[in-house]
């Protein structure tokens, strides 16, 4: 424990008792560990590494890929995923976002976690980033002429999907060229061929740097002593590079604001643009509103956006469902809405398989009128079902009335028979 010193203890308020968090940081490196005391049989881990880009070349996906082909300690791929099956883990994985990127692991118990944290904190810290790991992992040209790579590939498939398009295009808007929200950092296809393995090692010295990194850890009674032990013992951060880690809020430009945004270049703070994209059915869109948020330390304010939202928009019954989706003539298919808590925030509403109407069917200047007749041909059919249910309640009206009579005139028809059966027994007694 001599390494790491107590930052702070705090507990936070639960369900039925508070949740205890401590906080730790490495002294040599600056590198912090938060636990989380949380009763359960599993224990999570997330290493969190803030990534900034300046392109779309895709430099922090394509390093997370590059991050589990081995290590210094471990160089030979396949290594962290046997350790994580003998530790009774689900696997190990990883995502990046606009700001960071996240590596993830869950283990049965402590015991797994102490196992496997350290390895998979050298993996990160200490990829071993070989040209040929590259070629395979992130691109090249094959045989037969053809662009390959398990990065491409994967950015290929999804690049110009409606959703993708419609996030970057929201993301385009609403903030400046100089901040790394305005790029695609999983990369686009036109720009990672620019990419070399020497800027993806200049990238990971730049902000792989331990004074830069979160770790989360959650479990029922953790044991940071014996996780700092092994960290120790097998030097995974005495090798790291005393250089220091970037000032982030200058990478990120936050501190100039977004004065350079599109959403910002109008008097009334507001812009549109139209996107197109490959679909098999051209008769839905989607259409996507975007707003810049409070402040990320807002947190109050933050979760109360989540929460009024959430109400108008998360089930069949809620408001902006029974307004667009859950109606006779759908405006949408489905809504949601995301609050984007990233270092500079915003908040997307989305409404997907919205119907739309081609152009050059319809003149601008017949729109209007189309829509009233459209309104009015809503009433009128309006109008026709309520006929229609009217006149089946008068028939069956009828039909009841019909039934009522009927059987009155069985009744009478069945006394009539009765007085002519007593006449006719009357007339042939004997004698």
């Amino acid at each position: 424990m001599d390494h790491f010193l107590l930052e702070s203890t705090v507990s936070l308020p639960g369900p039925s008792q508070p949740t205890p968090v401590t906080i730790y940081k490495h002294l040599a490196t600056g590198m912090r560990l938060v636990f989380v005391d949380i009763a359960g049989p599993q224990a999570t881990a997330t290493i969190i590494v803030p990534t900034v880009v300046k392109d779309s070349r895709g430099l922090p996906h394509t390093l997370e890929h590059l991050v589990f082909c081995g290590s210094k300690n471990y160089p030979n791929r396949g290594y962290l995923d046997s350790l994580a099956n003998r530790c009774l883990s689900t696997g190990t994985n990883a995502y990046t976002t606009e700001d960071h990127t996240g590596y993830t692991i869950a283990t049965a118990g402590r015991d797994g976690m102490a196992e496997i944290l350290p390895v998979f904190l050298d993996h990160v810290l200490h990829p071993t980033l070989r040209d040929d790991q590259y070629v395979t992992e992130v691109y090249h040209v094959d045989g037969e002429g053809k662009q390959q790579g398990v990065v491409f590939s994967e950015m290929a498939s999804r690049e110009n999907s409606e959703a993708d398009l419609l996030d970057l295009g929201l993301r385009k808007l609403l903030y400046p060229k100089s901040q790394t929200y305005y790029y695609e950092c999983g990369g686009l296809t036109p720009e990672i061929p620019k990419m070399t393995n020497e800027d993806i090692k200049d990238y990971h010295q730049k902000f792989y740097h331990p004074s830069n990194m979160t770790i989360v850890v959650a479990g029922d009674s953790l044991q940071p002593g014996r996780i700092f032990q092994t960290l120790i013992e097998r030097g995974i951060l005495n090798t790291v590079e005393d250089k220091g880690g970037v000032d982030l809020i200058q990478e990120m430009d936050i501190s100039k604001g977004r004065e350079d945004a599109p959403i910002m270049s109008k008097e009334t703070n507001f812009t549109s643009k139209t996107i197109h994209f490959p679909s098999a059915d051209e008769d839905v869109g989607s259409i996507g509103y975007g707003w810049l948020g409070p402040n990320t330390f807002d947190v109050k304010t933050m979760v109360a956006l989540d929460i009024l939202f959430r109400f108008l928009h998360e089930t069949s019954a809620s408001p902006f469902s029974q307004e667009f989706v859950e109606r006779r003539n759908p405006l949408a298919s489905h809504v949601d809405f995301e609050v984007k808590g990233c270092m500079d925030t915003s908040l997307l509403l989305l409404f997907s398989g919205v119907p739309i109407r081609s152009k050059g069917k319809k003149s601008p200047e017949t729109a209007g009128s189309d829509d009233e007749e459209s309104d009015k041909e809503h009433e009128h059919s309006e109008q026709e079902d309520d006929e229609e249910e009217e006149e089946e309640e008068e028939e069956e009206e009828e039909s009841d009335d019909g039934h009522d009579q009927s059987d009155d005139d069985n009744e009478d028809h069945a006394e009539i028979n009765a007085d002519d059966a007593e006449e006719a027994q009357d007339l042939y007694q004997p004698g």
